[in-house]
């Protein structure tokens, strides 16, 4: 910070700072702050740039006195102001800051129908903004994130019900798609949570389990062990998916149409596939058997 010349510190004497009782050759009003004969023009591209020595500004070197805290700072520490003679603002960004931080908590309502006719008025270039932002921060943006949504909980899962329930077959598509586009990296998270999570992951299991006995024993048909053997037989021990044989895989059954979407459990819905391509199939509706894969070749 600059130290004020005696002719500086006898305006600042003489009355208020920045509002000398006494201006000196070339000084104005309040607003315009004291002017220095002979002055040094400022380093600015601002209007006071095309004006006479004379009616340059009080800075030197690139400063300018704050009328509202009385310190010389630097021309950067001011805002653009196009109706001063100056280009730039008598107050400092800091005065400027505080005293809107103060305004807006004086008047909450009347600050917050302002955002809100503001953010009407400008919306598409707010989110132009938002967008650049957050493709030119991203790990800044998911912290900022992260820390409001831990401080927000509840109104996060509130937001996130509300959203959801409003259309679910679209979050479902999203989920669904998400998935697909990252088996690979769903695959390995779901590994190591159950490696870092071993009961509530055989807790999940087990759920899981029960459920899907109480669908088979409510659905319709069934099949022994000799047909399921039989089956397997028929197509060589061989996982119709991946194409690897027993002994190098455990052959499971696996319902063509799932339970869940109201298949039998008849063997005419069963498919020998190992244990991996099983669980990868999830719920989805796929029939891996040469003669579906014929026929629908055939259509």
């Amino acid at each position: 910070m600059t130290q004020l010349t005696p002719d500086l510190a006898g305006l600042a004497e003489s009355g208020p700072v920045g509002r000398p009782t006494s201006p000196v050759a070339g000084a104005s009003d309040k607003n315009h702050g004291p002017r220095v004969e002979n002055a040094p023009a400022a380093p600015h591209d601002g209007p006071a740039a095309h004006v006479g020595l004379a009616d340059a500004p009080l800075s030197f070197v690139g400063e300018k006195l704050c009328t509202a805290c009385g310190q010389v700072k630097s021309l950067s520490e001011f805002n653009r102001d196009k109706y001063r003679r100056d280009g730039l603002d008598w107050r400092c960004r800091d005065c400027a800051k505080a005293r809107l931080k103060k305004a807006r908590q004086e008047y909450p309502e009347r600050a917050a129908e302002y955002d809100k006719r503001w953010y009407e008025a400008h919306a598409e270039e707010k989110r132009a903004y938002q967008k650049a932002q957050r493709a030119l921060n991203p790990e800044k943006v998911r912290e900022s994130m992260a820390k409001w949504r831990a401080l927000h909980i509840a109104h996060e899962r509130n937001y996130r019900f509300v959203r959801y329930w409003a259309n679910p077959e679209k979050f479902r598509a999203r989920v669904k798609a998400s998935r697909e586009k990252h088996h690979d990296k769903v695959i390995e998270r779901v590994y190591l949570w159950k490696k870092q999570n071993p009961d509530k992951a055989k807790a999940i299991q087990h759920a899981s389990s029960v459920r899907r006995k109480a669908r088979a024993k409510n659905a319709a048909g069934s099949f022994s062990f000799r047909e399921w053997e039989s089956l397997k037989a028929r197509y060589d021990h061989t996982c119709l998916c991946c194409g690897r044989q027993e002994p190098e895989v455990k052959l499971t059954p696996d319902h063509v149409i799932p339970l869940a979407r109201g298949g039998s459990n008849g063997l005419e819905n069963i498919q020998p596939l190992c244990l991996s391509c099983n669980a990868s199939k999830q719920a989805k509706t796929i029939d891996y058997r040469p003669e579906a894969r014929a026929e629908s070749e055939a259509q």
